[in-house]
């Protein structure tokens, strides 16, 4: 810290002392009793301080993040150099940024393993690095260019004239599903109605690009780092997609929807089944 007062650059980060509790002890009581007044799921509230630890050569400022769930109080602190914010903004906005940096690195040691890098030259192992992600992109992009097998197979009975009361039993599924599929991904051409029909390689295009914009937890890193948060704060599922409408938020997510992201790959990596009420590494199937 130090070093970097003297060298003009910005730091955070801090682990929770005994005396730094205390200093804050006002501010964590009120936030408890207002929990337990309102019982509320969680209230959240924000303390700072002047501190100076034993080996440190003045005061430095400390922010504290206070939480009171049912299941007890947490206490996150900050000691930083930044001044001119207020220790909300501080929390949320740029300490929660880092670690959400730090999620993504997990992410790419998991998914790319990273850390592997035997090169003695720095610069080395940063083009190996590079490739390795590119190499990553262009098989997921191939793989999500691939239409599945029964898409396929749907569009080439259909060209042959079957019905979807056949091609349902063809493929073992209730016809209700073949004649949502035909409705949402069908190709319409209002200019061209001959060509218009289902084809393959167009509803895989069209199924591809509505799940995008429904994937919410990746493309709102605010709410998905939201939803970690509680989920390792012993929060399940229901929890927080329950206290999300009640409160009205602006971009809510289905419980299902955080059982997705805590199984997926991203949520894998971070282990965040072990958080979950069951604990499971691997979902249970749905009856």
């Amino acid at each position: 810290m130090d070093f970097c007062e003297a060298n003009g650059l910005s730091y955070f980060g801090l682990a929770g002392t005994k005396p730094l509790t205390a200093k804050v002890q006002d501010m964590a009581d009120a936030v408890r009793t207002q929990r337990a007044l309102e019982d509320r799921e969680v209230v959240r509230g924000f303390a700072e301080a002047k501190h100076r630890a034993g080996s440190w050569s003045c005061e430095r400022r400390v922010v504290a993040r206070i939480e009171a769930t049912r299941l007890g109080l947490d206490i996150c602190f900050i000691v930083t150099n930044l001044a001119g914010t207020s220790p909300r903004i501080l929390y949320e906005s740029l300490y929660c940024v880092r670690g959400q940096a730090e999620n993504w690195i997990k992410f790419h040691k998991a998914q790319l393993a990273s850390d592997r890098t035997s090169c003695r030259r720095a610069v080395a192992n940063r083009v190996r690095l590079v490739l390795h992600t590119a190499a990553y992109w262009l098989m997921l992009s191939l793989r999500e260019a691939i239409p599945a097998v029964h898409d396929r197979r749907i569009a080439r009975w259909r060209a042959a004239g079957l019905s979807a009361t056949v091609i349902a039993e063809k493929l073992g599924r209730h016809r209700s599903m073949i004649f949502r599929e035909l409705r949402r991904n069908a190709f319409e051409d209002p200019q061209m109605t001959d060509l218009s029909g289902y084809y393959c390689v167009t509803a895989n295009e069209m199924a591809r690009e509505r799940r995008a914009k429904l994937r919410k937890l990746a493309r709102f890193s605010h709410v998905r780092q939201s939803v970690i948060e509680r989920i390792m704060h012993g929060w399940s599922p229901q929890q927080i997609a329950g206290r999300m409408r009640l409160e009205r938020h602006p971009i809510c997510v289905s419980y299902e929807t955080i059982y997705k992201f805590a199984y997926s790959a991203d949520g894998q990596a971070i282990k965040l089944w072990r958080h979950l009420p069951e604990r499971r590494a691997r979902r249970r199937p749905r009856t």
